[in-house]
């Protein structure tokens, strides 16, 4: 499986990799980092890292999956949506308006990032984050689809 090479130095054996498939929505799937190459694709600019799955996985040969190595693991961390940051600020839901807030972004995933300051656990925000939301827009507050 091939990995970003800005990556690859926080990549060891024995971490834990996450994976999502649709086949399986609402299953936690995990594997093991069993072995790296040593030497990258220089053109493709990845690495190839192999993955070790517990004997009753669900996975198949050939199935499509997402997969993610954890690196670094933080508890009860205050996560929002990646793509309702922007910059280092967010827009905080207040009602019918939004308030742009900088905060503080610790941890970041392709999906979720987390918080570290500037936001309490139960305040809502803007997601996605529209890049022409100015403060104190009025907006109007819909379910997100999951």
């Amino acid at each position: 499986m091939p990995g970003e090479r800005e990556d690859i130095p926080r990549v060891s054996i024995g971490q834990t990799r996450l994976f999502r498939t649709d086949a399986f929505p609402d299953r936690r799937l995990e594997g093991k980092v069993s072995e790296i190459t040593p030497m990258g694709d220089v053109v493709a600019k990845t690495f190839r890292v192999k993955l070790a799955l517990p004997d009753d996985t669900p996975l198949k040969s050939g199935m499509s999956v997402e997969a993610d190595i954890i690196t670094r693991e933080k508890p009860n961390a205050l996560l929002i949506p990646a793509d309702a940051v922007q910059g280092s600020a967010v827009f905080v839901i207040d009602g019918n308006h939004v308030h742009r807030r900088e905060v503080k972004i610790g941890i970041r995933g392709r999906r979720e990032v987390e918080v570290v300051a500037g936001l309490a656990d139960g305040e809502r925000v803007a997601s996605p984050a529209a890049t022409d939301l100015k403060d104190g827009a009025r907006v109007r507050v819909v379910k997100a689809k999951r």
